[in-house]
């Protein structure tokens, strides 16, 4: 599993936010953790949220216990990278805030309005 870590500010104002871009490695490097399918088949170690809690517990034990994981993105495309192998956060953070502003979008789509 290859990481990166952006923060980005919320859509309301207000202190930074954490958010993860985790890339699985091809199946055949990593090796599957017992009991690492659910009942689909599908992989649970990849699940945002079983990643999230992971992240979360790394975090408050080795940096921070008041440092809060916002969100995890699995991204199977690979992280971005400049001609030195650098991986290009500006990129992830723009990647990161069109997916929170789309978020924002639905949810205020998904929101009754009051008639007046």
């Amino acid at each position: 599993l290859e990481t990166a870590a952006v923060a980005l500010p919320p859509p309301g104002g207000g202190p930074d936010r954490l958010w993860i871009v985790a890339v699985p490695k091809p199946q055949s490097s990593v090796p599957e953790a017992p009991g690492a399918r659910g009942r689909e088949g599908r992989r649970t170690d990849l699940d945002p949220t079983v990643l999230r809690n992971l992240f979360a517990g790394v975090v408050r034990r080795g940096l921070n216990p008041l440092f809060r994981v916002h969100r995890v993105l699995v991204a199977p495309e690979g992280l971005p990278r400049n001609a030195s192998n650098k991986t290009m956060r500006r990129v992830l953070r723009e990647r990161c805030a069109e997916v929170q502003e789309r978020e924002a979008t639905e949810r205020a789509s998904n929101t009754p309005r009051a008639k007046l």
